[in-house]
């Protein structure tokens, strides 16, 4: 279990980068869109209520969006027509929905991406999330049992 404090730190210091980097902000959406169930990303609608993936009201938008950011990412350099997967008006979309799922985003960094979330952490200077981290990171010694 992830610690909701970390998760809600992580996601502030998350949604900086997202204003601040956009690639970051589209990164952080194909994160979101690949936590949805098969059948949520064939329809493009929210099917389950889990905690994770979009919203009904953001999932046919965020998966479109979603969708052209992990095309646009599994093109090699060269073979991109443009330097950034979005127009300038659906950039500003992508950055309000990365911001607007950063929590989501931060509990699945913290799980599948600790030493990156170590990272900005370390970067901002929060020592007791650093502190947090890496006991959670360590494993818990084995007992031998006789």
């Amino acid at each position: 279990m992830v610690n909701v404090n970390l998760s809600i730190r992580l996601g502030k210091l998350l949604q900086v980068e997202f204003k601040n980097k956009p690639l970051w902000a589209a990164r952080g959406l194909t994160k979101v869109y690949e936590s949805q169930t098969q059948v949520e990303r064939a329809y493009a609608m929210t099917w389950e209520d889990n905690g994770v993936g979009f919203s009904s009201s953001d999932s046919e938008f965020g998966s479109q969006l979603a969708e052209q950011a992990i095309k646009w990412f599994d093109q090699k350099p060269s073979e991109r027509k443009f330097l950034f997967p979005f127009s300038p008006k659906q950039h500003v979309c992508v950055v309000r929905l990365a911001c607007k799922y950063r929590v989501q985003i931060a509990n699945q960094m913290l799980h599948r991406a600790p030493e990156a979330a170590m990272g900005l952490f370390q970067k901002a200077g929060d020592k007791a999330a650093v502190k947090a981290l890496q006991e959670r990171m360590t494993p818990a010694p084995l007992k031998v049992l006789c």
